[in-house]
């Protein structure tokens, strides 16, 4: 005889309610869209939802749901395939030169010693790693594990290039707690090196072993990778917060630059925005 299995426990209202009150108030933390897989591990790190595969489609069941009844707005996600082909245009010259004056950035770092870009494993978090990066104007890029060869190559022109010119080429670097995740810094670096003679200062600022327990992260069960040391846990970058990351990103970008420099060339980037911003087209003609 088959032993009878339990039936699926459901949501009572109030629970559902705590869950959409719960989801609602972690995607109020963000200024940009973010993977529904972020958001399930930030639910499952806070006890709304079980860490399971079993959860995350539900999740997603609740979010067309409530998405469909506008109770939260769509482009609060990341869609990877919202990609468009075409050429910008300006309805005149004033309108183009509004452009061109909001979208102008000095370069903060060209009397710096380091060329310094943003890496991490995933897209989940690449939006909000972005943002934070751009405050320093840094570059992001998102490597998806072990980056392709011709991404590599045309990193390794842009940092070979720039040694050339004098800067030290660095790389921060966040990815999951892992066997893969650990094990990808080492395989970018020696990939670079042999394959393209390009040497980086490459630096993992997370998730570190004390970021576990500093922030409370969740772990789940080591995979086992035959790249990675053997480690008996494993954390998800997908489960920090958007304060946490800024935290331990900014700091290290911070060790890079001196803050009174870095105060004078914004002050600078302002000025020059506002005179931009005042071209009178007269003077062009």
């Amino acid at each position: 005889m088959s032993a009878i299995k339990p039936k699926r426990q459901r949501r009572t209202g109030e629970g559902m309610q705590e869950l959409f009150s719960g989801v609602v108030g972690i995607l109020a933390e963000y200024a940009e869209p973010i993977s529904i897989r972020h958001l399930f591990y930030r639910c499952a790190n806070s006890g709304l939802i079980e860490k399971s595969e079993k959860a995350y489609n539900s999740l997603r069941s609740h979010l067309v749901k409530w998405r469909e009844q506008r109770l939260i707005p769509f482009d609060n996600f990341i869609d990877g395939t919202r990609y468009h082909y075409g050429t910008e245009t300006f309805n005149d010259l004033g309108e183009y030169l509004r452009h061109c004056a909001a979208a102008y950035r000095l370069n903060l770092w060209k009397d710096a010693d380091h060329y310094i870009e943003v890496w991490t494993e995933k897209d989940a978090i690449a939006a909000a790693v972005h943002r934070i990066a751009k405050e320093w104007n840094l570059k992001t890029f998102v490597c998806r594990g072990d980056p392709s060869m011709s991404s590599l190559d045309s990193c390794a022109r842009t940092f070979n290039s720039y040694r050339e010119a004098g800067y030290d080429p660095v790389i921060l670097y966040l990815g999951d707690f892992d066997e893969s995740g650990l094990a990808i810094p080492k395989t970018i670096r020696e990939k670079l090196r042999t394959n393209h003679d390009c040497e980086v200062e490459l630096i993992r600022v997370g998730i570190n072993e004390d970021h576990i327990l500093r922030f409370n992260l969740p772990t789940r069960p080591a995979k086992g990778d035959r790249r990675g040391e053997s480690i008996e846990y494993a954390v998800d970058i997908d489960a920090m917060k958007p304060a946490d990351l800024r935290e331990i990103l900014a700091k290290e970008i911070e060790s890079f630059i001196d803050p009174d420099q870095l105060e004078r060339m914004k002050r600078i980037e302002e000025a020059e925005r506002e005179t931009l911003e005042t071209i009178n087209l007269e003077d062009l003609t």
